[in-house]
């Protein structure tokens, strides 16, 4: 589930995010304050390196439900990659940010 584009549905992906493992949140960087980030691409690999999810956020916020393991992360807007290592495990959340420089 991506999305969070307006104070609505912005408020229903914060509410809906306490019952995925992964959430995602892509921030571009900017002077004088930051702004939200949609159409990242977000590529998420196991740790055998199998691709389970490659896709494009339509919103500055990304929820994925994902079984228990390890995986890499990738997000990538305007040429610009970001790469983090996760562990899911059960009954978990976690929230990530990745940040590009405006």
């Amino acid at each position: 589930m991506s999305g969070g584009i307006g104070q609505d549905e912005s408020t229903l992906i914060q509410q809906e995010a306490k019952n995925y493992p992964l959430e995602l949140e892509f921030v571009i960087k900017a002077s004088p304050k930051d702004e939200y980030a949609a159409d990242v691409r977000v590529k998420i690999s196991d740790a055998s390196n199998n691709v389970v999810l490659d896709t494009v956020s339509n919103g500055p916020f990304f929820l994925a439900k994902l079984p228990a393991g390890s995986y890499q992360l990738t997000a990538a807007k305007n040429g610009q990659v970001k790469e983090r290592k996760i562990a899911i495990t059960p009954g978990s959340h976690q929230h990530i940010m990745f940040e590009w420089q405006e």
